[in-house]
């Protein structure tokens, strides 16, 4: 009784839906079957990698020895494989950090890379196959490991270091795929560097008139991240086999995108002129063959150099149109990746909180893209303040409304700093609205609620407010360039010196930052940015401001 936590009884089990069968050996729920130990029927392959991608931790092993091996031992041969496996990794320091994972994919030849991008000429397929042969352990499939240094987690200094013996942390496996829980170790735990990811908006907006894409994906990227000694014993968990302790990063701890962001820029640190990065994800930009070639050579050897592996069925060779973080990317501009879109579409109306989370969550994701996405969402972001789940009629238009703006083939230009910026500006008595052109052609829609104490301002306020916040925004693409901002309330385009409010003296000290030019447009000229702002009169006077959320970080 004491070597377990807690024993549950058949009546709790029934109730949670648990099926035990007897007879057969294995437990049953939510359609799927554990077998009861020690029946040995699991995967060997699971089970042999489980075992060699974590380090047993023999310190505080909650399970027998029996259960510890009995998932390991169906076959003399497999028995034999894992004691070998142990012995080594006792007695050689350096075996740790090498053939931890078996290979993720299978190898596969340069040229059936090459072959299988038909959108090439066979010149340049076979330019491609020549270069990919060249680099042929980058694409062997085996895990490698990053050689600069040891990845360590800082534990926070106001929070108890662990004892030798950590209380290891519960996991849960199945047939195909393994989780743990490491909640626990993330609150307990800082970044030895905060690290911000950066604006999946401004990568997009960097990348204009490109001839060719690669799209680079790093395999098992964490993987390749060896964590030293003190980190590993926060990551110590307990599953079927025993206690062990991750070699490597984790997915799961909130340092670990921060890490891995840092450590690809360092390694591609001179070449963000034609390459973007986003924790696994590469994206290499040229405005020609040659350019491209040379450009894929740097790019390969730095991450071949670094110990990474990438897997050239999962890549986008030299193509001109793709998706790239959740978005369809073209020479011209971009747009919603019409995966995701087809699952927005798809999406029945909500029945609860959390499905309401799930649908405004994918929509929000493409925030610049479709005006008035504020103002038809007001319905259902209104129940969010609310908390509580009531859909009626006013819901439901909303939801369809969503889905059909959702549905028009929206391309959004990429920003040129050469070309005048042309902002039209409107707000109303709850929304602000905004959008940015470019020789007519629009480059970002903005919109959003007020919060109660900005219902309160005057006219001239919100009106300033809304050309506030879009510079806020938009920031990265609008400083520097030239700038019209065309507005239907003609004080603001008179000199602003003459407002002493100190809210607004601050907002000036940010316009002046940008050095625009203000042109008064009327009302009705000024349709766009009006209908951005306006919404029913019925919206409740107590309702906060929608939360605006960061670019979306997996795609």
């Amino acid at each position: 009784m004491m070597r377990y936590d807690v024993i549950i009884g058949r009546d709790i089990l029934k109730h949670c839906g648990f099926k035990v069968d007897f007879e057969n050996d294995k437990v049953t729920w939510d359609d799927v079957n554990v077998p009861m130990r020690p029946f040995p029927k699991t995967s060997n392959e699971f089970a042999t990698n489980l075992y060699l991608s974590l380090h047993e931790d023999k310190i505080d092993d909650p399970l027998d020895h029996n259960d510890e091996v009995f998932l390991l031992q169906e076959t003399t041969e497999h028995a034999e494989r894992i004691e070998q496996e142990r012995q080594r990794a006792m007695h050689s320091e350096g075996y740790r950090s090498k053939n931890i994972l078996s290979s993720k994919y299978e190898f596969v030849d340069a040229d059936t890379v090459a072959q299988t991008q038909k959108h090439l000429t066979a010149k340049q397929q076979s330019e491609l196959s020549k270069l990919l042969k060249k680099y042929s352990r980058l694409f062997s499939g085996e895990l490698g490991e990053y050689k600069d240094e040891k990845v360590h987690l800082i534990i926070d200094p106001k929070v108890k270091r662990p004892k030798s013996k950590t209380k290891p942390l519960p996991s849960l496996y199945g047939p195909k795929k393994f989780n743990e829980s490491l909640q626990g170790r993330t609150r307990s735990t800082r970044p030895h560097r905060f690290y911000h990811l950066p604006k999946i908006g401004d990568i997009l907006a960097r990348r204009t008139n490109y001839a060719f894409f690669t799209k680079l994906d790093v395999s098992m990227q964490y993987y390749t991240f060896v964590l030293d000694n003190e980190s590993k014993k926060l990551t110590t968990i307990a599953t079927p086999f025993g206690t062990y302790r991750y070699l490597r990063l984790p997915m799961g701890i909130s340092q670990s995108p921060d890490i891995t962001q840092e450590i690809m820029e360092k390694v591609l640190h001179d070449l963000f002129e034609e390459v973007e990065v986003y924790i696994d994800d590469i994206g290499c930009f040229s405005t020609s063959w040659d350019k491209h070639m040379s450009l894929l050579d740097i790019v390969l050897s730095r991450l071949e150099d670094a110990g990474f592996t990438i897997n050239p069925l999962k890549c986008e060779w030299g193509v001109k149109e793709t998706d790239f973080l959740g978005h369809w990317l073209t020479p011209n501009g971009h747009k919603p990746w019409k995966k995701k879109v087809s699952a927005i579409l798809a999406m029945q109306p909500p029945t609860n909180l959390k499905q309401l989370r799930s649908f405004l969550g994918l929509v929000t994701f493409y925030r610049d893209m479709w005006p008035r996405r504020s103002h038809t969402l007001s319905p259902l972001t209104n129940l969010l303040v609310t908390k509580v789940f009531n859909w009626g009629p006013k819901q439901q238009k909303s939801f369809q409304e969503m889905k059909a703006i959702v549905a028009r083939d929206a391309l959004l230009a990429y920003p040129d700093n050469s070309i005048p910026f042309d902002i039209e500006t409107d707000a109303s008595d709850y929304q602000l609205g905004a959008v940015i052109k470019q020789k007519g052609r629009p480059i970002a829609s903005y919109s959003r609620k007020l919060n109660a104490a900005q219902r309160n301002y005057t006219t001239i306020e919100k009106e300033l407010l809304s050309i506030v916040e879009t510079f806020r925004e938009y920031r990265d693409i609008l400083l520097g360039g030239q700038i019209n901002v065309y507005t239907d309330h003609k004080n603001l385009t008179h000199d602003m010196t003459k407002f002493t409010i100190q809210r607004v003296l601050r907002w000036r000290l940010l316009l002046d930052e940008f050095g625009a030019t203000y042109h008064y447009k009327q009302g009705a000229s000024n349709f766009i940015a009006d209908a951005l702002s306006r919404v029913p009169s019925s919206i409740p006077v107590g309702e906060e401001q929608e939360t605006k959320p960061n670019d979306m970080q997996q795609a």
